[in-house]
């Protein structure tokens, strides 16, 4: 019965995958939770971790409630599921469905790091080294209890230390800090540095002792005397928050280096971003930033290795150095860093640091991107849509895209849309997915020129999405669909509010098309003066052809601002629009935004016959006649 009732809940977790990520069926979180929910309640530890993170997210026609999820993860946890082990220990630390407690923070952070959770050794090492915790659990509980506790009563310091962090930690009986501080004190008289710190942090925490922030300064210099990285670091930081001791920037300062000096690469990292951030009471320093950094990296610290590479890269702290860039986000990518592969695949797409390379592009956002790596995910999704570094397969661009686009990554959601806009394949002759929006040609296929049909009614969806978080390309490609009727039912109305939103970030499409609905009165109250206002606009940017320099002389002169009706038919008129170069002619006859002078109307008029126009024809006659 139990093996059916497995294999049952292997079946509903696979459907509740299929059902969250939309493979092969529709995307349907509800589905989703449901399915997960059968499988966690037979035992299935993935199901039972995925639950927790659609509760923690608020998923699934569910409100987001933490304490759900603290309860899936600890289901989970408890059958050595790594990645709730970590989620267990972020709760714990961030104090969400549970009261913050740093210590069992470290606790489920230590499983997950023996379970291979790269980053919960580091969360480990931050506690650490920000002196939230007392020890890294990896180090605590070497020996048995019964062994510990006779070398301890037999005078052992390091046994007596041994057993009040176990204490602390409730390993291997229940939390007791009355307890530990006793243990503490018998290895301090010893002068075991260890203990002397654990004193400081017993009454900093107010562990089973009054708060007193003056008595665990004292507890703290006495082992930071004695060499104790962890006291120092401790030391510099009651210095720098004034908690036990004057305020004192210098003292913060001398003490946390001589904490980096005498420690590992977490506490040198986190000296490195103090500076680079110039933070308590630092004033920012990119040249100590990057030295520090650099001795984490050297010992394999994976962020200082990309903040090393960061810093080379824009030249921050010395001289700007893209092979040095490259060299340092090589080492973390090579440790699993999703954001230094994503960067390494920058480089070596732009040629920048390193040979350029599309196929080695492609690797290294392909493993950012397994990672969940949303800008990745959308660069590798371009490199298949083009055909670089990949073979071409607009199948694959749609799959990275859309994982993007469901992480909220606005570029992505408008690029699926413009995909489903032109059907798979872009446009004949086509450079890339960008110009089938930006370039003012319709949003959509003709017949042949693609692969497979558009879908607008998909485009409008994921351009919605995209507009919703601000995207301006987005905002203007679906108030060209509205203006069209294309996906959505035609809302001129619809479509001048799209339109707006981009054109208020300085889209030029946007700001033409928002111009040519005044003009025409569609959506907006007609208004020539607005019409010009937003063509000139986009004019400005680039979009100042003939036609479009003759269309803002027609809209200023409807709107009786003759001066800068003739200003854009000149310009018009130079590059051989013919309706421009009559209007011209016709402004000098009248006197409109010029002064009169004939002999200019008829040369005007005579560009304009000349440029087969027939009306400047008539006029150059005309004013013959009149000699």
């Amino acid at each position: 019965m139990a093996g059916k009732n497995d294999g049952n809940a292997r079946v509903w977790f696979k459907n509740g995958v299929d059902s969250y990520l939309g493979r092969n069926t529709k995307r349907d979180l509800h589905n989703a939770f449901n399915n997960f929910l059968k499988a966690a309640e037979r035992g299935n530890a993935g199901a039972q971790f995925n639950l927790g993170v659609m509760c923690l997210k608020g998923e699934g026609d569910r409100r987001l409630d933490s304490h759900d999820a603290f309860y899936w993860f600890s289901e989970a946890a408890g059958q050595g599921h790594s990645e709730a082990q970590f989620c267990l220990g972020a709760m714990y630390e961030q104090g969400k469905g549970v009261p913050q407690d740093d210590m069992k923070a470290a606790i489920w952070y230590q499983k997950a790091a023996g379970n291979g959770v790269a980053d919960a050794e580091a969360r480990l090492n931050a506690l650490y080294a920000a002196c939230r915790v007392i020890f890294r659990p990896k180090s605590c509980g070497r020996g048995d209890a019964g062994s510990l506790l006779k070398k301890a009563e037999q005078g052992d310091a390091q046994a007596q230390c041994e057993l009040g962090v176990r204490c602390c930690y409730g390993l291997g009986a229940a939390e007791d800090y009355v307890q530990a501080r006793e243990w503490f004190l018998k290895a301090a008289e010893q002068g075991e540095p260890q203990a002397l710190r654990n004193l400081g942090f017993l009454y900093a925490a107010g562990l089973g002792v009054r708060q007193d922030y003056s008595k665990a300064v004292e507890w703290y210099r006495k082992a930071a005397e004695k060499g104790d990285a962890w006291a120092q670091n401790a030391l510099g930081n009651s210095y720098a928050s004034g908690l036990g001791v004057a305020q004192d920037d210098a003292q913060a300062v001398m003490w946390w280096e001589k904490s980096a000096e005498n420690s590992g690469a977490a506490e040198q990292f986190i000296l490195g971003v103090l500076f680079d951030e110039g933070r308590i009471g630092l004033n920012r320093n990119y040249a100590k930033a990057r030295e520090w950094f650099f001795k984490a990296a050297e010992k394999g610290h994976l962020e200082a290795q990309f903040n090393l590479g960061v810093m080379c890269e824009k030249g921050e702290g010395a001289a700007m150095d893209l092979q040095g860039a490259a060299k340092w986000y090589r080492k973390s990518a090579a440790q699993g860093d999703a954001e230094a592969q994503f960067n390494l695949g920058v480089m070596y797409e732009n040629g920048e640091g390193v040979p350029k390379n599309p196929e080695k592009a492609a690797e290294w956002y392909e493993k950012a991107a397994v990672k969940g790596h949303a800008g990745a995910q959308r660069s590798l999704s371009r490199l298949y849509a083009e055909g670089e570094g990949v073979p071409r397969n607009y199948a694959r661009a749609v799959e990275w895209y859309e994982r993007a686009a469901l992480q909220g990554d606005a570029e992505a959601q408008f690029n699926l849309g413009v995909m489903y806009g032109n059907g798979w394949d872009a446009p004949k002759g086509s450079s890339g997915l960008y110009p089938c929006v930006d370039a003012d040609e319709n949003i959509g296929a003709e017949p042949g020129d693609f692969g497979k049909p558009a879908d607008f009614g998909k485009a409008a969806e994921w351009f919605r999405k995209s507009a919703m978080l601000g995207h301006a390309g987005a905002q203007y490609a679906l108030g060209r669909l509205y203006a069209e009727g294309r996906g959505v039912q035609q809302n001129s109305k619809s479509a001048a509010e799209w339109y707006r939103k981009a054109a208020d970030q300085g889209h030029a499409g946007a700001q033409h098309a928002l111009g040519l609905l005044y003009a025409e009165g569609k959506g907006v109250q007609h208004n020539y003066k607005k019409a010009a206002e937003w063509c000139e606009k986009a004019a400005m940017q680039g979009h100042a052809d003939g036609g479009i320099c003759c269309l803002l002389g027609r809209l200023y002169e409807k709107s009786e601002d003759y001066g800068k009706a003739a200003e854009w038919y000149r310009k018009a008129a130079a590059q051989g629009e013919a309706r421009a170069q009559y209007a011209l002619g016709e402004m000098y006859e009248k006197g409109r935004g010029v002064q009169v002078d004939m002999p200019a109307a008829r040369e005007w008029y005579g560009k304009a016959c000349d440029s087969g126009f027939q009306q400047g024809c008539d006029a150059y006659r005309r004013l013959n006649r009149k000699g």
